[in-house]
């Protein structure tokens, strides 16, 4: 069934210079929850405060009366010192575990909500079990490599356009490829613990490195690679002091150690937005800097990848993007 909204970007960028370097693989896709963004709130009159009032106790009352909902006031919030606005954002939180995508962020001043934004899940109670409907496998399926096409450059020249050899390899490197070697690995895993974070990283691994001969490395010795990492744990900030996050050493590809913890994503479905529990990854490499949402029931099923370090590379190598979109 198709849904009325656009739910889903697919993009995964690369690099390619006209010395034949190795394209840049970079994988960036995902769901996008329902979203909203008032600009004149509707302010119940029992919430009018002074404008003296500490903004984070401002932004309490406010989510307090517009949700049921648990959350958490992020650390990232802060007051703009030349405007005096404060930008306040909350993070929800069910059953003890945050909603990655589901956020408010308020703009506050002198007591007063100004505007605000809200992507906080209002669906279902029931958390998601099954394996999601959207993964890296079903984004790569519903296109071919006729699909890609340049984009976000001002004017794009014809010597600029990638060749078909081009195309063909950025489609073999990014889904091909990958998707092969998570299933080959998937046969040798003997490790079915589902509170281990090792595993849900190191397919991610496998799905996201560049070099094929360490892929097939990893692939082909999954288990041995596991028992070669280790995990410490570590309390997550203070205002989510009951969630802890692993700390994961000596995975092949990347340059520190892997942060992984629990988190819920919302999965939009043609009966409404619906929880799935993900290992919430974040993953340094030489060239990217991951943060992946890894199915918690399936590891094998990468459900979303933003690579923050995708962006400033490719604009300072003058190169262009491809990007596949859908709509759903």
């Amino acid at each position: 069934m198709r849904l009325s909204h656009r739910i889903v970007a697919f993009s995964f960028a690369f690099v390619a210079s006209s010395n034949a370097n190795p394209i840049r693989k970079s994988l960036r896709f995902g769901l996008r929850p329902p979203m909203r963004y008032v600009t004149e709130p509707h302010i119940n009159s029992t919430l009018t405060f002074s404008a003296h009032v500490d903004p984070l106790e401002v932004a309490r009352a406010f989510i307090q009366s517009y949700t049921e909902s648990d959350y958490y006031i992020r650390d990232d919030s802060y007051t703009d010192e030349n405007t005096g606005i404060s930008h306040v954002y909350a993070r929800q939180v069910f059953r003890g575990l945050e909603i990655a995508d589901g956020n408010i962020n308020l703009n506050i001043r002198d007591g007063d909500v100004l505007s605000f934004g809200d992507s906080f899940f209002q669906g279902s109670a029931s958390p998601l079990v099954d394996s999601p409907w959207m993964t890296h496998a079903t984004y790569c399926a519903k296109f071919t490599t006729r699909s890609l096409a340049p984009y976000n450059m001002p004017q794009i020249m014809l010597s600029d356009k990638p060749r078909a050899r081009d195309r063909e390899n950025w489609y073999t490197l990014h889904c091909t490829r990958p998707l092969v070697s998570v299933r080959q690995a998937a046969a040798t895993d003997f490790h079915k613990d589902l509170n281990d974070p090792r595993r849900a990283v190191l397919y991610f691994m496998i799905a996201a490195h560049p070099e094929p001969l360490v892929v097939e490395k990893l692939a082909h010795g999954f288990s041995t690679t596991i028992d070669r990492m280790t995990v410490t744990y570590d309390q997550l900030s203070p205002a989510r002091r009951a969630q802890r996050f692993a700390i994961i050493s000596g995975l092949p590809g990347t340059v520190s150690p892997v942060k992984a913890h629990k988190a819920y994503s919302q999965i939009p479905t043609a009966n409404g937005t619906v929880l799935h529990a993900t290992w919430r990854l974040e993953v340094e490499m030489a060239h990217n800097w991951y943060e992946a949402y890894v199915s918690f029931y399936d590891p094998t099923a990468i459900i979303s990848a933003i690579d923050w370090a995708s962006d400033s590379s490719t604009h300072s190598h003058g190169d262009f993007f491809d990007t596949l979109e859908a709509e759903i």
